[in-house]
């Protein structure tokens, strides 16, 4: 696997690109993105939309959780964050 812990999202999406020898361009025209668009999401200036990472992670042998989440779902910043805000509002789900 080309991923390595705490890489971001757009780290993950060139790693996976660069080791089966992807080039920007055809990455590009296969996720239905502009080649300068994934050049931000690689370098971390645009975080990657849904509909894009779903068709990455069809192409390439990461699970979506994987690539969105470097440290795994229940380890994330946001969903700790949500998780507390929904306890103190005593909203259970």
């Amino acid at each position: 696997m080309p991923e390595t812990p705490n890489q971001t999202t757009g780290e993950k999406i060139k790693s996976f690109r660069v080791a089966f020898k992807v080039t920007q361009k055809d990455l590009a025209e296969v996720l239905g993105i502009g080649q300068s668009r994934l050049s931000e999401i690689e370098q971390g200036q645009v975080e990657i939309g849904l509909k894009v990472a779903k068709r990455f992670c069809a192409i390439f042998p990461i699970t979506l959780e994987s690539l969105v989440c470097p440290n795994g779902l229940e380890n994330d910043e946001e969903v700790i964050e949500i998780r507390k805000r929904l306890k103190k509002s005593n909203i259970a789900i």
